[in-house]
């Protein structure tokens, strides 16, 4: 006579897995978790190159704002004709970042002069010029502590004076 013991039958489900289950469900979760972890890296490294590429665009931006302003003053001189002088506000930074600026003479039209603004925020972005009206003929300076740029307008001639903190060496 055969007796049947309930303990010693034991289910499937409650049978102890084998080693080799084991090893190869941490395989499987290391596989994910290492595929996973590869996704993470690639996404950070897109996010870093594309908040450069933006935070070289704002500087790009303010530059561009600087140098908009100084040739709008430039053309309402000339505009305003003999007499004409205003004063007006230069911002001692731009976004948080220094800029300088500089007006120099064009090398492809000797009569004209260029205005480079440059923001001293990163080395990626180039300096931005405007082409400057021809009447523009003298620029000089004020000290350092102010931040007031002058605009006359004598005889036709536009006269421009750039604060010293805003200039390039």
């Amino acid at each position: 006579m055969t007796t049947s013991c309930s303990a010693c039958n034991k289910d499937a489900r409650t049978a102890r897995p084998r080693v080799g289950n084991r090893a190869q469900v941490s395989f499987e979760f290391l596989m994910l978790f290492g595929f996973l972890f590869i996704v993470f890296i690639a996404l950070v490294v897109i996010l870093q190159q594309r908040s450069s590429e933006v935070f070289d665009q704002n500087v790009q931006n303010s530059q561009l704002a600087v140098g908009d302003v100084m040739v709008r003053e430039i053309r309402y001189a000339y505009i305003a004709g003999d007499g004409y002088t205003r004063d007006f506000e230069l911002p001692m930074k731009v976004n948080s970042w220094n800029y300088t600026m500089k007006v120099v003479k064009s090398l492809t039209a000797p009569a004209a002069a260029v205005l480079i603004v440059s923001v001293n925020a990163s080395s990626n972005v180039v300096p931005s010029t405007f082409s400057l009206p021809p009447q523009l003929t003298q620029t000089w300076c004020l000290p350092a502590a102010t931040t007031t740029a002058t605009i006359q307008n004598i005889g036709g001639s536009v006269l421009l004076c750039i604060p010293r903190t805003h200039q390039m060496g």
